[in-house]
């Protein structure tokens, strides 16, 4: 089995230099401020591709990732936007992750 070197302290620290937070990590997905985006690792360890909620307008979704370009380049990392998600509750309590790339959208 082999480990991947991720460096979530980097991107918590891109983060919060935002003034954001990360709520929850899992894998290669970080949430960031509960659900506004997420953060996926690559086998790339400075590249972050990013998505965002479905429902957030596009007027905060160009303000977050001027941020996160910036704040990025910063930490040594790049910055891919990769289109939206939605979070889907399942009858047994788990919960489906609907990624939609913007080529698909």
């Amino acid at each position: 089995m082999e480990v991947q070197n991720r460096p979530l302290g980097l991107v918590m620290q891109m983060v919060e230099e935002m003034g954001s937070e990360v709520t929850y990590a899992y894998d290669d997905l970080v949430f960031i401020n509960h659900n506004a985006f997420i953060i996926q690792f690559t086998e790339t360890p400075i590249l972050l591709k990013v998505y965002f909620n479905k429902d957030y307008q596009e007027a905060q979704v160009a303000l977050l990732t001027k941020g996160l370009i910036e704040q990025a380049g910063k930490n040594g990392l790049e910055v891919q936007v990769k289109g939206t998600y939605e979070l889907e509750q399942k009858e047994d309590e788990n919960i489906e992750i609907k990624f939609f790339d913007k080529e698909s959208e």
